[in-house]
């Protein structure tokens, strides 16, 4: 009988001196792969495969159900400070934002939306630039294709993501182009993989420097003309936007 085995939610409960949230991820990562290196080595009977993000753990069990609590046990009483949660199934189990079957044999994958998911997406009307509000459908329909392993699924969810755009003002022929450009192609094979070799000009977003490409791009000429700036300017500077002070950076 083969287990499939999923454990969830490793709390771990730390004191002494606080750790800043810009270490906490890295220090979190590099905690539980020590004590996972150890713990494992401690096992007689140890998981088919173990993948691991931070506390999340997924793995695969073939030693039975007996043992696999025994496992379980030892691994809850390695470290005083933590403590897993776990659920298992034959047929299937949920990790992170992945639903994953076992269907006659092998694996299959979809995405899991957790029931008090509100698809709260930047909404459309936000000062945001335009190609931002453009890859946001784009990368979330890329996300779909990378999580689903069948087409059916693939499009049930691009149908359902379509409508939760819809709420929050995207317009609808946006969505469908942005979405037309993602095929389905399990396993990341569509990753947009290109990369501009401009020389990047960065500045303040507002709504009133949507035009500011086309600016660039009419009076290169100025720029051309001139002969050391044009070898430094080879090709038009990619205008790439940093965000404008929000509501609460004033209110913080």
């Amino acid at each position: 009988n083969n287990y499939f085995e999923f454990n969830s939610e490793a709390y771990q409960q730390t004191s002494g001196t606080a750790i800043g949230t810009k270490f906490a991820t890295p220090y979190a990562c590099i905690f539980m792969h020590q004590i996972e290196s150890k713990f494992l080595q401690t096992q007689e009977f140890k998981p088919l495969v173990w993948f691991r993000y931070i506390d999340d753990i997924f793995f695969i069990w073939t030693h039975g159900k007996d043992i696999l609590k025994r496992f379980m046990n030892d691994f809850n009483s390695f470290h005083p400070n933590l403590k897993f949660t776990y659920d298992s199934s034959k047929e299937s189990v949920v990790f992170l934002d992945l639903k994953v079957d076992l269907s006659n044999g092998h694996l299959e994958t979809a995405m899991y939306v957790k029931p008090i998911d509100r698809h709260q997406y930047l909404h459309y009307t936000s000062s945001h630039p335009d190609y931002t509000k453009r890859s946001i459908v784009f990368s979330q329909a890329l996300r779909i294709s990378r999580l689903c392993s069948k087409r059916e699924d693939f499009n049930s969810f691009c149908f359902q993501m379509k409508t939760w755009f819809r709420r929050r003002d995207y317009p609808e022929d946006l969505i469908d182009t942005e979405m037309k450009k993602v095929k389905f192609s399990p396993p990341r094979k569509n990753a947009n993989t290109k990369k501009s070799k401009g020389i990047p000009f960065v500045v303040t977003f507002h709504p009133l420097l949507k035009g500011l490409n086309k600016i660039i791009k009419k009076n290169m000429y100025i720029l051309n003309m001139d002969n050391e700036v044009k070898g430094t300017f080879s090709s038009e500077p990619m205008v790439s936007f940093r965000s404008a002070r929000k509501l609460s950076s004033y209110l913080v």
